[in-house]
C-alpha cells in the first residue's frame, strides 16, 4: 500500500498505467509490488543482454520514472542509515512532545 501511495509523489510520470503494469508484474512473479519494481530497476541497472528484461516487458515504458523512484528510496535509506534514531527525522506534530536527545 505504501508503494501505491508514494509511487508518483513527486510527479515521476507514473500514473495509473504504471501502477497497473507494476501490479501485473508482481502478480505474474508471485511477489510484492515493491520487489517487482526494485527488481526490474536493478536488472536494468545491471545492463547487458544477459540481464536485460525482454522488450515486451510492460515496465520498460516506465523505466525512467521507476528508476527515479528506486533512486529516491536508495537515497532515503542512506539518510536514515546515518541517523541513530529515525524518530529525529520527523518534526513533532502539534501538541506532541519531541523525543529526548
Amino acid at each position: 500500500m505504501a508503494l501505491a501511495l508514494t509511487l508518483d509523489v513527486p510527479d515521476r510520470a507514473l500514473g495509473r498505467r504504471a501502477f497497473t503494469d507494476a501490479k501485473h508484474a508482481a502478480r505474474d512473479g508471485s511477489t510484492s509490488l515493491f520487489l517487482a519494481v526494485t527488481s526490474f530497476v536493478r536488472v536494468v541497472q545491471l545492463g547487458g543482454k544477459g540481464y536485460a528484461p525482454p522488450e515486451s516487458d510492460p515496465l520498460r515504458k516506465h523505466v525512467k520514472g521507476l528508476s527515479d523512484y528506486v533512486q529516491f528510496l536508495d537515497d532515503l535509506e542512506e539518510i536514515l542509515g546515518e541517523v541513530p534514531d529515525p524518530r529525529y527525522m520527523k518534526p513533532p506534530l502539534h501538541g506532541e512532545t519531541p523525543p529526548p536527545p
